[in-house]
């Protein structure tokens, strides 16, 4: 038995030795072989992790600590005029009181994009909005978390048919997909969406867009969902300049949801930036913010802060927000300050 058990504790140690050389191997030679297997698969991979720690003043946005505030990892594969995509988010789970990752939620994509009869391209699969100025993840946005347009406003990802038409300055949008934030139709009708926007490295850029369909039970005050977005943008002396403007029709509700949001930011220099954002929601449907006790009114949010640069692919965020809620008429005022690191990989 003894011997039986020796030879099992030699055999794991043989193992565990074997392991290790071939991760040591993996570690030394394993990027540069991945990397020539990508080469020849015309396979293309991205990543990025973003660590955060944010404190609050209140119950009403609860401090969270030290979290993975923001992660994802891409893969794409070319194809002769066409690709397939897959983008996989990651965060913290703040929820639930452990240190695991919520894994693929709602930003996630999988998708096939063909664009063999120019001026179209044709996109299948479950893709990021084009509606709003800030975008999914948060690498692609000055500010580490995103403001009050993007969270109760307007969609995450869109799961359907999209088309493309590419004219000089302008592209035009259409689509017909499951209702917002739905992976299937299930009983629903399809949701159109339509968009015209000029092309986004102009000197102003602009554009106007909408989600709509109908819901399929009738309501007493109708069944419209509706979302039209508004998006500009220009540079000064190199100053960037956003605006966003959105007003939001949901079934068996007699009011309409405006937003307004002015987003800023200038560079002083190659690493140092800094930036500002203004957002306002009018007749929020806010129900799903926590320890809500009322009707929203409105909300109000500034948010501003900097940004550092230790080289192209290494960035440091600071964010200081205000947020007052106006909940049956009484007013509430929250502050949040987060520190943010991003790395992409």
């Amino acid at each position: 038995m003894q011997g039986h058990r020796n030879q099992k504790d030699t055999f794991a140690q043989k193992l565990a030795f074997g392991l290790s050389v071939l991760i040591v191997g993996f570690c030394t030679t394993g990027r540069a072989q991945t990397t020539e297997t990508a080469k020849s698969l015309d396979l293309k991979w991205d990543a990025f992790v973003d660590v955060e720690g944010r404190l609050s003043s209140d119950s009403m946005l609860p401090s969270r600590g030290f979290t993975v505030n923001d992660g994802a990892l891409y893969l794409q594969r070319d194809f002769n005029r066409a690709k397939a995509y897959v983008g996989l988010p990651f965060f913290s789970d703040v929820s639930g009181g452990t240190n695991r990752f919520v894994f693929a939620d709602q930003r996630a994509q999988a998708y096939i994009e063909v664009d063999r009869w120019a001026p179209w391209s044709f996109t299948l699969g479950q893709y990021e909005t084009f509606l709003g100025i800030e975008r999914n993840a948060s690498r692609d946005r000055f500010f580490a978390n995103v403001g009050l347009l993007k969270s109760f406003l307007l969609p995450s990802t869109h799961t359907g048919f999209l088309a493309i038409y590419q004219l000089p300055s302008v592209l035009l949008r259409a689509q017909l997909t499951d209702p917002s934030g739905a992976g299937s139709l299930g009983q629903a009708n399809p949701e159109i969406g339509l968009q015209a926007s000029t092309k986004p490295n102009a000197p102003m850029t602009g554009a106007v867009g909408l989600t709509y369909n109908q819901a399929p039970v009738s309501a007493v005050n109708g069944n419209t969902n509706l979302l039209v977005d508004f998006t500009g943008a220009m540079t000064v002396s190199k100053t960037k300049i956003q605006g966003e403007f959105d007003f939001k029709e949901i079934p068996n509700s007699t009011k309409v949801e405006l937003g307004l949001g002015v987003f800023g930011s200038h560079p002083f220099s190659e690493s140092v930036s800094f930036g500002g954002r203004f957002e306002l929601l009018s007749n929020p449907y806010l129900a799903t913010l926590p320890n809500n006790g009322g009707v929203y009114d409105s909300a109000v949010e500034f948010a501003a802060g900097p940004l550092y640069r230790f080289e192209r692919d290494l960035i440091m965020r600071g964010d200081l927000g205000i947020i007052n809620y106006s909940v049956s008429g009484n007013n509430s005022t929250s502050f949040v300050a987060s520190l943010s690191l991003v790395a992409e990989i």
